[in-house]
């Protein structure tokens, strides 16, 4: 015989609320973004109507992530981190550069509360004196993205900018503890001439891949003369003249903060 949904009710009885609920941790502060959510890429953050976002404080599990050197090395223990303490945010590597500190600040204060106590050592007494830091003032600091919002035309292409994201950073911190470990390499004794120039080869080879990706993150789109949009920015970017390399590394050095 079925059972109806009113006997399936009757069996299960009334769902008892989890008595730790009042322990569970709430949001701590609200958040407003620097961006105001532009730049984000499509579905990585779920907007608000208020422009505000809670901020929880850190559980046990998200500072132990901070004290793991590898998980904080490869960006992992960040992602997972900002995770668990916006949920608005779905895709942290997708954080424009402009809001990633204030972000990183909300969740130290949502934890720890507004006040950061730091230690200075005086360079002529030594004399070691406590302070405490008003890291809301960082917060509330207004952050000019107005360069963002140009364009810059050169040799008949206008180029749009954004900024760049978490991704992009955690990647240029990884290549350069990369990069430093391979010119440590070049410096051992024991290899030969050949050996140290294949290295130093390999480090120019890696640096120039490197320099042109990251120009391609930081350019939102590019336009020709007749309105064309170029798609395969990336391809643009590998078939110009090193000469035109250059100029454009000059030009949008500013815009691309590298």
């Amino acid at each position: 015989m079925a059972l109806s949904s009113d006997d399936l009710s009757n069996l299960s009885g009334p769902i008892e609320p989890n008595p730790l609920q009042k322990h569970f941790r709430s949001p701590a502060i609200q958040l407003k973004l620097p961006s105001q959510g532009h730049y984000w890429s499509q579905g990585a953050l779920d907007p608000t109507l208020t422009g505000e976002y809670p901020v929880y404080p850190m559980t046990a599990k998200d500072e132990m992530l901070f004290n793991n050197p590898d998980a904080l090395l490869n960006g992992q223990g960040v992602v997972d981190v900002i995770k668990s303490c916006i949920p608005a945010i779905k895709d942290p590597w997708a954080i424009p550069n402009i809001d990633l500190d204030v972000i990183l600040i909300a969740i130290r204060i949502a934890s720890y509360g507004e006040k950061m106590e730091f230690l200075s050592t005086c360079p002529s007494c030594k004399a070691e004196n406590n302070y405490d830091a008003d890291l809301k003032l960082f917060i509330d600091r207004p952050i000019d993205f107005t360069v963002f919002q140009e364009t810059k035309t050169h040799n008949n292409l206008t180029f749009a900018f954004k900024p760049q994201n978490y991704k992009t950073i955690n990647t240029l911190n990884m290549e350069t503890f990369n990069t430093e470990r391979l010119v440590r390499v070049t410096q051992d004794q024991s290899l030969s001439d050949d050996e140290k120039i294949a290295k130093v080869n390999e480090i120019f080879e890696r640096l120039n891949g490197f320099t042109v990706s990251m120009l391609k993150d930081g350019i939102a789109s590019i336009t020709m003369d007749d309105e064309t949009v170029v798609v395969l920015i990336l391809d643009l970017l590998m078939n110009l003249l090193g000469i035109q390399i250059g100029k454009h590394l000059n030009l949008f050095r500013t815009q691309l903060l590298l």
